[in-house]
């Protein structure tokens, strides 16, 4: 499995830049929410990926959860959160949420 950002910079190479990593300098689209990641340096958010999986996935969150694109770089982190920390914590996903909301 891979990083994030390094999920980011695969997708703007391959599906933005057609396989052409030199190309990814001259990017054009500087409203892109992956614009300052494409080059593979500084950190992104998870909610960026998400937002960018919820525009492509007609503005709906179930479109997002059923994508049908799992070739995609950021297929695993489209939900907005790292499957990789999965399991780290004793403390299931869902008790966790409830919990940071009575804090």
């Amino acid at each position: 499995m891979t990083t994030p950002l390094k999920s980011i910079r695969k997708y703007c190479i391959n599906d933005c830049m057609a396989g052409q990593s030199r190309e990814v300098l001259k990017c054009p689209s500087k409203d892109c929410v992956f614009y300052k990641f494409r080059l593979g340096t500084g950190r992104p958010k998870l909610k960026q990926i998400r937002k960018f999986c919820f525009d492509c996935g007609e503005g709906t969150y179930n479109a997002v959860k059923n994508c049908k694109f799992p070739d995609c770089p950021l297929y695993p982190y489209r939900l907005g959160h790292n499957p990789k920390l999965e399991g780290r914590c004793n403390i299931p996903l869902e008790k966790r949420k409830s919990f940071k909301k009575k804090l």
